[in-house]
């Protein structure tokens, strides 16, 4: 889902998010799922979140192409796990 309006000029004030589900992502390459760039009309909760954002965890399961499958963290600390279910 991407909110995004009419005019391009107020899209950098909007939260963008990707779903991640059935994602393919190549090795060592990023993908972003959550984006709120900072603009001068999302001023206070941009600051709210960027206070906040070392308080928020996340959990993450991904499998390889080989099956083998891993969950991380917000610590990037990773496991292995049997499958992403």
């Amino acid at each position: 889902f991407q909110n995004v309006s009419e005019s391009p000029d107020s899209d950098v004030h909007q939260f963008v998010t990707n779903p991640v589900n059935r994602a393919i992502i190549a090795g060592q390459d990023d993908f972003i799922f959550l984006r709120l760039r900072h603009h001068v009309e999302n001023d206070s909760i941009w600051q709210k979140l960027n206070q906040v954002r070392f308080e928020i965890g996340f959990k993450a399961c991904y499998c390889s192409m080989l099956d083998e499958c891993f969950q991380t963290n917000e610590r990037s600390e990773i496991q292995a796990v049997k499958s992403c279910q």
